[in-house]
């Protein structure tokens, strides 16, 4: 049985050669930024959720991401990434948050 694996092992390895599938090609770089936008939202028994993210297409990611729950609790990250490094600010009034910058990431408590 084992033989008879590594036979099918072999002759797989063998097909994959011959087609090529294990060539991965380089890009030259740079890359230049493409301007970009997506997002979408989702609301069901449980509460509702969404992501929304946008590119200007000179190197600044902005988006925001988040939930309320059927119970009213809600978490919203807002972030921002460029040159300056990526920064994330949390507003929320889930029980026990308090507002704190750890890591540099601001935390808004609403509770």
């Amino acid at each position: 049985m084992l033989a008879k694996i590594l036979l099918l092992a072999a002759a797989v390895t063998v097909v994959v050669a011959q087609i090529g599938l294990g060539k991965i090609e380089e890009f030259e770089g740079p890359f230049e930024p493409i301007p970009y936008s997506f997002g979408y939202s989702i609301k069901d028994e449980h509460g509702e959720q969404h992501r929304s993210e946008k590119s200007d297409g000179a190197g600044v990611v902005t988006g925001s991401y988040g939930f309320v729950d059927e119970n009213g609790i809600h978490r919203m990250v807002y972030y921002i990434a460029d040159e300056k490094g990526f920064r994330a600010k949390i507003v929320t009034n889930e029980p026990g948050t308090a507002s704190q910058n750890p890591a540099g990431v601001l935390m808004e408590s609403v509770q």
